[in-house]
């Protein structure tokens, strides 16, 4: 076998060992890091609202609020059930009946420790899906060296206002309450840039 068949055979030999490598290879663990509600982040959120809104049903003044979130089931709203344990929820608070007060969510939001999330492992859970942290950054709200807080409302089962008004509507006609001035104040509230998030003190 002359010297240049020996190399040939050596090169494809070496090709065959560097290929079966490559495929059994073991991939990382896939690691699902859990998201934080603000408040678990040492995260404040203020509320720059500078209208009053009217309720044209009853004499109040309805206000936005904020919920931070540590179990699924400690809150019910007219979204469908999630499965998301920590998040916050931004909301509009307003009565149907002049009575009690009833929380209208505008977003909802959750953070992460960029640390937790940087390798190439580390995938965030919403829902039933994955994702990268490379796959979120259009949901960016804020972000510093250490946290990041994306605006989830588009990755869980959030209905958006017109159905929300309209599901009110249909589920409580027994109230006569006209929904539809919710609208108003919901668009406010994505469209002025209302929503600020700093560090605690």
């Amino acid at each position: 076998m002359n010297k240049k068949v020996k190399m040939g055979l050596l090169i494809t030999l070496m090709l065959v060992i560097s290929i079966a490598i490559i495929f059994n290879r073991e991939e990382p663990e896939k690691i699902v890091v859990d998201g934080y509600n603000v408040e678990q982040l040492n995260l404040q959120i203020n509320m720059n609202v500078d209208k009053e809104f009217v309720d044209p049903n009853f004499s109040y003044v309805p206000t936005f609020s904020k919920y931070h979130l540590t179990e699924k089931i400690d809150f019910v709203t007219i979204d469908p059930p999630y499965t998301i344990k920590n998040m916050t929820t931004i909301g509009i608070n307003y009565t149907d009946n002049g009575i009690d007060t009833t929380f209208f969510p505008v977003l909802y939001l959750q953070g992460f420790y960029k640390k937790e999330i940087s390798e190439k492992n580390h995938f965030i859970k919403i829902e039933d899906k994955y994702y990268k942290n490379k796959q979120l950054i259009d949901y960016i709200v804020y972000e510093d060296k250490n946290v990041i807080v994306y605006n989830i409302s588009n990755l869980i089962n959030f209905y958006d206002i017109d159905t929300k008004i309209s599901k009110l509507s249909n589920m409580y006609k027994e109230k006569n309450y006209d929904y539809t001035w919710i609208k108003g104040m919901h668009d406010y509230f994505l469209n002025n840039n209302v929503l600020k998030i700093y560090k605690q003190l």
